[in-house]
């Protein structure tokens, strides 16, 4: 009896101890190994407009700009509604979807929280796009 309990301690100890390693590891997005030049285009929303941005100096930009954030995992977020919602399209058909709202990000349905807020870095590549793009309302 005395060996099975403690062998489910362990086993609880060990599982607790994974858990808090997979939701703390640090640095873990999804896009930093993907290259710039295999995107086809970015599509990029706030609340009002969205830009469609095909030119790659561009797509480079914005790409590393996000590639830079630093993520980790988060369970599960409750907030409804965002900053800007992301859409990558690669040439290979595979699309990446974004979503950002302060520190929580979500990509392709899964839940991160970033080291900081990158609304405002996000907002002055927005504002910059505005100028090169044709504004298309929401």
């Amino acid at each position: 009896m005395k060996k099975m309990i403690m062998l489910t301690s362990i086993l609880t100890i060990v599982t607790i101890i994974t858990i808090v390693v997979w939701v703390g590891s640090a640095n873990i997005n999804p896009l930093r190994n993907k290259d710039t030049a295999d995107i086809v285009e970015i599509i990029i929303h706030n609340p009002a407009k969205y830009y469609i941005i095909t030119d790659q100096e561009d797509i480079k930009t914005l790409f590393e700009e996000l590639q830079s954030m630093k993520l980790s995992r988060k369970l599960n977020n409750n907030k409804d509604g965002f900053a800007f919602l992301i859409d990558i399209k690669f040439k290979s058909g595979e699309t990446v979807d974004l979503s950002i709202l302060s520190e929580n990000i979500r990509i392709n349905s899964r839940n991160y929280k970033s080291n900081k807020d990158y609304l405002n870095r996000i907002q002055e590549l927005f504002n910059t796009l505005s100028e090169k793009y044709e504004d298309n309302p929401a």
